[in-house]
């Protein structure tokens, strides 16, 4: 017991706590000079800027002629079809419809390519728009790799599998008529364009 009280006597007191008037300063704010300019950098790491990164995933060579731009009513359609990333989507139909609306446009292969990187980011939201948003900076520089990118993530093995197994299982519904049941047939080889 008396080694312990030693041990324990021969501890210093902890330094005075400060309170917060002395650490805030006399104006009332949380001056930090006192702490040099090391305390400046850490709490300037404190803030969102330090981690948003600014940079898109896709990022496709610009057209050389410098007179390319892209329609604000372009940017207005693409928007108007957002694919969300929700399983009721067809990723499928939002890639022929995004295709469609990019190659109504009067441009040469090198400014498609470019407008269709660039544009493909107007049509997804929530979700989807997420996913493009967390790929790596730069990652992405042609419309190919986009799309790849885009069904990688959206039109999985098992919705693949789910098509295919209603391709080669087809029945005609109860109740369903001839035409009905060859639509649907349509509609699962159209979302399923591998399925053979």
């Amino acid at each position: 017991m008396e080694d312990q009280n030693r041990v324990l006597g021969d501890l210093e007191d902890p330094p005075p706590r400060r309170n917060d008037q002395e650490v805030a300063g006399n104006n009332g704010t949380h001056d930090m000079d006192h702490l040099g300019p090391l305390a400046k950098k850490i709490a300037e790491f404190d803030t969102p800027n330090q981690h948003f990164q600014s940079g898109s995933a896709v990022q496709p060579m610009r057209p050389h002629h410098e007179d390319f731009k892209i329609s604000p009513q372009v940017i207005i359609l693409v928007k108007e079809k957002q694919y969300h990333g929700f399983a009721t989507e067809h990723t499928m139909d939002h890639i022929q419809l995004f295709e469609q609306v990019c190659d109504a446009t009067n441009t040469n292969e090198e400014s498609k390519n470019y407008l269709k990187c660039t544009l493909f980011s107007f049509s997804l939201g929530d979700k989807a728009s997420k996913c493009l948003k967390s790929l790596p900076q730069a990652s992405i520089s042609t419309w190919e790799d986009c799309k790849a990118a885009f069904l990688n993530r959206f039109y999985t093995k098992s919705r693949s599998n789910l098509l295919r197994d209603k391709i080669q299982g087809f029945q005609e519904g109860a109740g369903e008529s001839i035409f009905g049941a060859w639509e649907r047939f349509q509609d699962y080889e159209r979302d399923c364009p591998h399925h053979g």
